[in-house]
């Protein structure tokens, strides 16, 4: 379907299908693994523990090519050095998850991870996305417009100089708080959520009552912190903190 490019494995319809533990690398003009509903529907597929690396083109590529693709699961994947994507995504129902994608997409304005329009109920959690330098991914994740009701929580990203691009809508950003510390009476807890979404903190004493703390903007680069006041004196053995969207 691309002349002029080679496609390591290729699968344009099908049901029940497991694609694990493949090792593609190639230097050439490629597509290191493409699932695409050209031919047919593609339904429950699974590409897990694979390793794509040195491609010229994009690492995994799982897209809905006008027959329908539904209930495909990405995850524990290796990808790395790719020119374009690390994984172009489209689909109903995708999971992608627990993947590691590194040094991708030097070549025009593109991201580590994107999920196209048309797309909908996707969820991308636990991926390390970094990068040796910032010449390589704009984006860590993009949701292209038309994408509604994904959920992204969970991920890691380095080297990235924004971490994730939403044009879509009803997309979510689970916040997550990755760490905090004291030093005097300052206290500083660092999250991570949707750019331009608005995030309260919280704190409890016994994860029954709940009392606002602070709320801030999170900034394209996806990571935020909060930092307030304490007394060193009156701080208890038992105080537990989680930050929600202002939404909930």
């Amino acid at each position: 379907p691309y002349p002029g490019i080679v496609l390591g494995m290729i699968l344009l319809g099908g049901e029940r299908v497991l694609i694990a533990n493949n090792i593609v690398e190639t230097g050439s003009p490629a597509i290191g693994i493409w699932v695409g509903a050209l031919q047919g529907g593609v339904k429950d597929v699974q590409i897990v523990s694979n390793t794509v690396r040195n491609i010229h083109l994009r690492g995994i590529q799982v897209t809905d090519g006008g027959k329908g693709l539904e209930d495909a699961i990405i995850a524990y994947n290796t990808i790395r050095d790719t020119g374009d994507e690390g994984m172009l995504l489209s689909g109903k129902n995708i999971h992608c998850y627990s993947n590691i994608v590194e040094n991708t997409a030097f070549v025009g304005e593109r991201a580590s991870i994107s999920l196209m329009g048309g797309s909908a109920n996707a969820v991308i959690t636990d991926n390390v996305i970094r990068n040796r330098d910032l010449t390589f991914s704009d984006y860590g994740v993009w949701l292209f417009t038309g994408t509604t009701n994904t959920v992204i929580y969970g991920n890691t990203f380095a080297m990235v100089p924004s971490a994730i691009r939403n044009d879509g809508s009803g997309n979510r950003v689970q916040p997550k708080i990755h760490s905090m510390g004291t030093i005097g009476s300052t206290m500083t807890i660092q999250a991570s959520g949707l750019p331009g979404a608005n995030y309260r903190l919280e704190r409890s004493t016994d994860l029954g009552s709940w009392n606002r703390v602070a709320e801030v903007t999170c900034p394209t680069i996806a990571s935020f912190e909060f930092e307030f006041a304490i007394d060193p004196s009156r701080l208890t053995p038992n105080q537990y903190f989680r930050v929600l969207s202002t939404v909930d």
